[in-house]
Formats: C-alpha cells, structure tokens, sequence
C-alpha cells in the first residue's frame, strides 16, 4: 500500500499523469478517512512499549494522570511518548494499515525534487481538513448538521 501511495504521489509530476494521480489520491484519502472515522473504536493510541495511551486524550483525565503515565517521576517531567503510533483491532487487525496513508502523505511533502509532489500533497491535506470539518459538523442520527455537538468523530487522529 505505501509503495501505492508514493507512486501515485510521483506521478503527479508526469504532466499526463498528473490529473488521474490526483484523482486517485484524493480517493484514497477520502477511503482512509471513511476507514479511521468508521471504526476508531479499533484504534488505540500506543507509546513506544505498546501501553495504552488513549487516556490521555480523553475528557475525563484523572487527577494524577501524568504521574500514573510516567509522565512525572520523582519530581521530575518525563519526555513524552510518541506521537501517532497506533494499535489497530477488530476488523484492521489483519488488514492493511491506513495510517500507512500518512506516512507517504509526510514523505511527500519532504520530498524536495518535485514542486507537484509536495502541491498534490498539500491538495490531499486540504482534502482531510474538509472531510474533518464536515464530520464534525454533521450529527450521525440523522445526517443533518448539528453545530451544539461537540463530541468528537474521531477524524482527528487522521492528523497525527
């Protein structure tokens, strides 16, 4: 699946590739979104040893969580553990990973021999900031937008 993705991301800079690349990554995009949005509750938020991180996302945050992470010892902050590792269950556990998706969306807009590439890599991120936007905004029930829900539709973990 990556080598997919970074192919599709290289040939955004062939002039007659660069429409159907573009297409093609925006649906993929749009998949992945679908995917993590659909069944986020098969993604748990892990640290480098493979614990548990959700709670430090979540609203009800005890008192003493950072110490009972490790985020405090003896006085003293710890480094925080790592930024977008996942664990994923249920129906991803045996799939293909869709945050394999971001890793070449990242390495795309690193790449410094193609204008294009980083261009369709910005076009695919605009793409997840919509798609965030209007899932936040619609109410599941019954599809109608609703702007006094602020519970989350676990889009967000699509940026990390």
């Amino acid at each position: 699946f990556k080598l997919i993705c970074d192919g599709l991301f290289l040939a955004v800079s062939k002039d007659e590739l660069r429409q159907e690349a573009i297409a093609l990554l925006k649906g993929l995009a749009t998949h992945v979104f679908y995917v993590v949005t659909s069944v986020r509750e098969n993604i748990t938020r892990v640290d480098s040893d493979g614990c548990d991180m959700e709670s430090f996302h979540s609203e009800n945050l005890i008192e003493d969580a950072f110490e009972a992470h490790n985020h405090i010892l003896d006085g003293k902050m710890q480094p925080l553990k790592p930024f977008g590792s996942f664990r994923l269950t249920g129906p991803l556990e045996s799939g293909v990973d869709p945050f394999v998706f971001n890793r070449s969306l990242a390495d795309s807009f690193s790449d410094n021999s193609s204008r294009h590439t980083q261009l369709a890599a910005t076009e695919v991120l605009d793409l997840f900031f919509e798609l965030f936007q209007l899932s936040s905004c619609v109410d599941s029930r019954d599809g109608t937008k609703s702007n006094t829900d602020t519970t989350s539709s676990g889009g967000e973990i699509i940026f990390e």
